[in-house]
């Protein structure tokens, strides 16, 4: 394991979807097959009520998962929860804690990690082309048709992609964030839900995966997603929407987020 980390991060990428990729091409196969039998689709609406109750289960039992303020998720309707990303922990932590159904949105790079890819696309994951508008027309269907959509403003992860640490804002401790979640809200007429997540980048900082700096911590830590209260953007509906407002508003956004993150 030590001289693993001695290579440099593109290399060491490469060794681990290597060794993954045989596995993933029989999970092609089963997935082709089931196809076939009529009973993909089936197999996919449960995977995620079943996934969901066993890495509860489990969260709860070893890293002592706190959930508050599940009241300020509205029973129906639309809805965007805008969260803080520490680790790849955690999309997980929030659709455990979630209790309706969650539709994360991901870049489409990961959909080209073996093993991961097919865990996405059964968890319910929008594939978004960075940078593509038209990429983000399956986001407003979701979202019209009353399902919750998750999203990380921030874009990534401090510490990943060459984003250093030092680069979060000082008022808030998070990234800059990024406009998107802001304008998803104004076009479909929808509340954001700001989201605080913690211990996550404890117990999975980006050092250790996808960075591959450091060993994975023993350690358990205990995990806290906080849900706060919806955002009412109707008072901007009938009004011209430019950057200066995009900007204002997800700034105030970020700090409502920073507001529920303890670490």
């Amino acid at each position: 394991m030590n001289n693993l980390l001695k290579i440099n991060k593109i290399e060491k990428l490469d060794l681990i979807n290597s060794l993954f990729w045989p596995l993933d091409w029989n999970i092609t196969l089963l997935k082709k097959i089931n196809q076939k039998l009529g009973i993909h689709d089936v197999l996919c609406k449960y995977f995620y009520s079943i996934a969901k109750f066993a890495m509860l289960l489990n969260s709860i039992i070893s890293s002592n998962l706190e959930i508050e303020g599940k009241e300020n998720i509205p029973k129906e309707g639309g809805a965007i929860l805008a969260i803080n990303h520490q680790s790849w922990l955690d999309a997980g932590s929030v659709v455990m804690a979630c209790p309706r159904t969650l539709h994360f949105m991901a870049k489409e790079e990961l959909f080209k990690m073996p093993i991961l890819r097919h865990f996405l696309e059964l968890a319910n994951t929008i594939s978004v082309k960075r940078g593509h508008k038209h990429s983000l027309e399956n986001v407003y269907s979701i979202l019209h048709d009353g399902h919750l959509i998750g999203i990380f403003p921030e874009g990534t992860i401090p510490g990943e992609e060459n984003i250093p640490r030092s680069a979060v804002e000082p008022a808030t401790g998070l990234l800059k964030g990024k406009t998107g979640a802001v304008r998803l809200a104004l076009r479909t007429r929808v509340p954001i839900i700001p989201t605080g997540v913690s211990g996550t980048g404890k117990s999975l900082p980006p050092e250790v995966f996808p960075r591959l700096e450091k060993l994975p911590n023993l350690k358990s830590y205990p995990l806290k997603v906080h849900f706060g209260k919806p955002i009412d953007y109707s008072e901007y509906y009938e009004k011209e929407i430019n950057y200066d407002l995009l900007r204002r508003l997800t700034d105030e956004l970020m700090v409502q987020i920073s507001k529920l993150v303890i670490d």
